[in-house]
């Protein structure tokens, strides 16, 4: 993908995905090219992603975080 808006802060280059830059053709068909011949580190990428993904957008822990700040910034209340 595009080294675009909050993508880079999402894909790390060849861990969670392939980075390239805005209009590069030739980049972006190498990149794909590249995993296309390479299934294990395609596997890898994608895994890493799966991963990363799961770790930042796991309901359980956003609602967990959210609680403690309220904890923190709304004294005298009790959340549950």
């Amino acid at each position: 993908t595009t080294r675009v808006s909050a993508i880079p802060e999402l894909i790390t280059d060849n861990e969670t995905g392939r980075l390239v830059e805005v209009d590069d053709v030739n980049g972006f068909s190498d990149a794909i090219a590249a995993l296309a011949k390479d299934e294990p580190l395609a596997q890898q990428i994608s895994d890493n992603g799966f991963n990363k993904v799961g770790q930042l957008f796991n309901q359980q822990a956003n609602i967990n975080e959210l609680i403690e700040l309220f904890k923190r910034y709304v004294p005298g209340k009790v959340v549950s």
